[in-house]
């Protein structure tokens, strides 16, 4: 069971993250308003506000009360996680900084904190991120403070470990891999952000920890091959080497301060994983996980309809046929700063210009989904237009002569003018 009570404000740290990006559009597609906290923002939307902030500061009640019309801010969903802490592991500061933040957040009168934690996330983890995760997770002391155990992710923007995996298996046809019949539990990335949500109106919740995973667990092998398969349209073959042969070898190379400990604290926690057993946790949550290969197909069919998509709006914007590379720079962007899925339009496709009648009209903002999507995908479109191909209009219009300028202007006003009331009720349709 969930609460239906749409005006919620939710506090967020790491919204700008890869997931916490997810995480936001799924919010603002609820009709949440949101306080972001962070040291790196995107531009504002009318239901988002931000706060500078880094883990181990404070928070006050300035942080829970929103712009005018909010209500306070009642749960925190903390997605952050400081890679580049240099501190001894018991001074750890995302150690430091989540226990100041959960208990200054409790008596400013947050009811749900919701902490993203990690499917390695145990005391004796191999890696310093699992252990610092389940430390984390003591900290959470309260009925309705839960800790979501993410597993492996994939999809969307190709960034953090979802991005290293994919430049992997696009490196060569084979690879040499730790331990490749370790099991994995995949979970695409909308699917995190769907279930984040889900745990923020969740009545009641029965658990502490609920495990977002496949119920399904496959070989990591496996699913690197898919993915090389599914995506990349690649045939991808691994050596598998015994994780007792190698990590005397890791563990000598992190005491060498000049290689990177990000890529051997990757390596930690994969060859540590282990299956947390998440069948009921996926049922109260009514989440249906897709299969690998659904989601990655998915998300390959998805790239062919924002291929059309783009195809159609540019033309609209450039009033004539896009290039391919203003069509590619859509799609990426496309899933950089929304959702990664094509939307309805109208059906305009051999005829794109009667768009027109259909444009909202409104302003909006890259960085995230207001309510209307095609006000959205159109403001995102004549970004392209402007900093790609259709910048070159600009200096063609200057050649013209003054009275054909004005002509022109004249003309678009009238076309304005005619198709206002069409904009006025059609345009809140898409």
């Amino acid at each position: 069971m969930y609460s239906l009570l749409k005006n919620k404000h939710i506090l967020v740290t790491g919204g700008n993250g890869y997931i916490g990006r997810n995480f936001v559009i799924k919010s603002l597609e609820e009709g949440w308003y949101l306080t972001l906290l962070g040291n790196s923002f995107p531009e504002q939307s009318d239901r988002i506000r931000f706060i500078s902030w880094r883990i181990g500061q404070s928070v006050s009640m300035d942080f829970i009360r929103g712009k005018i019309g909010w209500p306070d801010a009642d749960i925190l969903v903390h997605l952050a996680h400081d890679w580049e802490c240099k501190n001894e592991e018991d001074e750890d500061i995302n150690l430091i900084g989540s226990e100041i933040l959960f208990s200054q957040v409790r008596l400013l009168g947050v009811k749900r904190i919701i902490f993203a934690s990690s499917i390695s996330a145990r005391n004796d983890s191999l890696n310093r991120y699992g252990r610092t995760k389940s430390k984390i997770e003591k900290m959470l002391i309260n009925p309705n403070e839960i800790s979501a155990r993410i597993g492996l992710v994939y999809g969307g923007i190709e960034k953090g470990q979802w991005g290293a995996l994919c430049r992997l298996v696009k490196l060569s046809p084979l690879i040499p891999m730790l331990d490749s019949a370790k099991l994995v539990q995949p979970i695409k990335i909308d699917e995190v952000g769907t279930g984040l949500v889900r745990l923020c109106v969740l009545l009641n919740p029965k658990s502490n920890f609920y495990a977002l995973g496949s119920s399904e667990p496959l070989e990591f092998g496996k699913f690197l091959i898919t993915l090389s398969n599914f995506r990349f349209n690649r045939n991808l073959y691994i050596v598998s080497i015994p994780s007792k042969i190698i990590l005397p070898f890791i563990y000598i190379l992190s005491k060498i301060k000049f290689i990177s400990k990000f890529n051997k604290e990757r390596i930690l926690g994969l060859v540590g994983l282990t299956i947390l057993e998440n069948k009921k946790n996926l049922l109260e949550l009514d989440l249906h996980l897709q299969t690998l290969e659904s989601g990655l197909v998915s998300d390959k069919i998805n790239r062919r309809l924002l291929l059309e998509e783009g195809q159609i709006l540019l033309n609209y914007i450039l009033n004539r046929k896009p290039n391919n590379e203003s069509l590619k720079i859509y799609v990426r962007s496309v899933v950089k700063w929304s959702n990664g899925l094509p939307i309805k339009l109208p059906p305009v496709k051999y005829l794109p210009q009667l768009l027109r009648l259909f444009e909202p009209l409104h302003k909006t903002s890259i960085s995230y989904p207001t309510e209307n999507r095609l006000k959205n995908r159109l403001y995102l479109s004549t970004l392209i237009s402007d900093v790609g191909e259709g910048s070159k209009d600009i200096y063609r219009y200057k050649k013209d002569r003054r009275i054909v300028v004005l002509l022109r202007l004249f003309g678009i006003f009238l076309v304005e003018l005619m198709v206002f009331p069409f904009r006025f009720f059609l345009g809140k349709l898409y």
